[in-house]
């Protein structure tokens, strides 16, 4: 397990992670190189940005994040857990599960042909178009969804 805790913004070069990762910062958080976690994540920003959109990036196990506008890659399946997020943009090369919780802002949900489902309720706060996208893959969302504005 990692745990890393800072007063001023957190980034990530090149790192690999044999266990959980649990990042709390009080400034944003980002990346210069690729992140690997063989387990679970959960990544607290407060209301900073997170960014963490290197390509190669592979998280393994479910990922909490918490923070402002949102931003998360994933070069395979992806598994979202708890949200408190402003604005959030995802982008997995597989299948996308979107976790459950609440986002504050527009969402955008890219699978690249994977499966997209959810673990539980999700609410897209105010008035914001949610885009939701799976080419080829199914979009199963069945829990009690609150999404504020439009979904397309």
């Amino acid at each position: 397990t990692t745990t890393t805790t800072g007063t001023g913004t957190t980034s990530f070069g090149a790192t690999s992670v044999g266990g959980a990762l649990d990042v709390t910062s009080a400034g944003a958080v980002s990346q210069s190189g690729a992140l690997s976690v063989t387990t679970t994540s959960a990544i607290n920003a407060g209301s900073a940005a997170i960014t963490l959109t290197n390509g190669s990036n592979n998280f393994v196990g479910a990922v909490g994040l918490t923070g402002g506008i949102t931003q998360i890659t994933d070069t395979n399946a992806l598994t979202l857990g708890v949200l408190n997020t402003g604005a959030l943009t995802v982008v997995s090369t597989g299948a996308l599960n979107l976790g459950s919780g609440t986002v504050g802002g527009a969402l955008s949900a890219t699978s690249n042909g994977g499966a997209m489902t959810q673990t539980g309720a999700l609410t897209i706060t105010g008035t914001n178009t949610s885009t939701l996208s799976a080419g080829a893959g199914s979009i199963t969302l069945g829990s009690a969804n609150d999404f504020g504005g439009t979904v397309t």
